[in-house]
């Protein structure tokens, strides 16, 4: 526990530090979010928050995890930069009035998710807790995976319209895989899950309302793919009870943002990639409620489904 709590102090204050440095470097780079109708910031905004959240995690786990378990974990670690990386062009074109397609972008995140799943981090064991397992075939393990790791991506994606709250939810999850996995003796998983939530807390040091910097596409890009990537590893990879159960739950917010508003969108006949204002956290400050007290309220309800899906992992080992 005291490497644990290492480990995590020496995240918070780094992501600090790496989160002002790249304030800087996203107003040298013109990489910053412009104020338009649909957004409630009301100035440009730097737009590589989740450059210094990448390079928090690549660090603090490079010092802290194993050697040989950092080095089998390249796959994640550079599919990670992958994801980063599909994000901030779709960052850098929209800095410039421009839109990135949603097909090429989907393919890149596909092409990031695919790497460590062909490197074998894959969910090969469907588990009902009620009892008994369905061992997947290699083709389905793939696709399960594949779209679970994208599907995060979008997920954290979904829920990045208020400050705080693209940091906040993913924090809340993320320290609730840290106790299942501590739990479950998986250090790695453990560690790893902690260093995530304590980048997002350190990140949310300039982050809270009012924002001085966001973390952009890029920045949900990676902490969806880190999320699911690391809820595949280890003991996790084969049980999908275990493994997904709790992200799952952490992640149920942005996760029925993005069920629910694509739904709506195919029912008004409207591009489900198209941007809007009909996610849950712009409805309720349209009755009145501020961003602190929507952010507090979605904390709230993602830390009672994160309890949730500890308590369902756990009861099902």
């Amino acid at each position: 526990m005291a490497r644990f709590l290492f480990a995590a102090t020496a995240t918070v204050l780094l992501a600090v530090v790496f989160t002002r440095l790249s304030m800087v470097l996203a107003q040298h780079l013109g990489v910053v979010d412009y104020p338009t109708d649909r957004k409630k910031h009301h100035r440009a905004t730097p737009l590589m928050g989740g450059f210094a959240i990448a390079l928090t995690t690549t660090i603090i786990l490079a010092f802290f995890l194993e050697p040989a378990v950092y080095r089998s974990w390249w796959p994640i670690i550079v599919g990670g930069w992958a994801a980063w990386l599909v994000g901030f062009i779709d960052d850098w074109l929209k800095s410039r009035g421009r839109e990135w397609r949603p097909l090429p972008k989907l393919i890149g995140q596909i092409l990031a998710a695919s790497l460590p799943v062909l490197a074998g981090f894959r969910v090969e064991v469907m588990t009902n807790p009620l009892g008994g397992e369905l061992v997947l075939v290699p083709w389905l393990s793939i696709l399960l995976t594949v779209l679970w790791i994208v599907g995060c991506m979008n997920a954290v994606n979904f829920i990045d319209g208020l400050d705080g709250l693209a940091a906040g939810v993913p924090a809340i999850g993320a320290f609730s895989m840290f106790v299942v996995a501590a739990i479950m003796d998986e250090p790695a998983v453990a560690l790893a899950a902690l260093v995530m939530a304590a980048a997002n807390v350190g990140f949310l040091r300039y982050n809270f309302h009012p924002a001085r910097v966001f973390m952009g596409d890029a920045g949900a890009n990676y902490i969806g793919f880190f999320l699911a990537g690391i809820s595949v590893v280890g003991y996790f990879k084969s049980t999908i009870s275990l493994g997904m159960i709790v992200p799952i739950c952490a992640l149920g917010l942005p996760i029925y943002e993005g069920f629910s508003s694509t739904l709506r969108r195919l029912r008004e006949h409207r591009p489900v990639y198209q941007a809007g204002r009909d996610h849950l956290h712009y409805r309720l400050m349209e009755k009145g409620y501020s961003q602190p007290q929507v952010a507090g309220l979605m904390y709230l309800l993602a830390f009672v489904l994160s309890v949730s899906g500890m308590i369902i992992a756990l009861a099902s080992r």
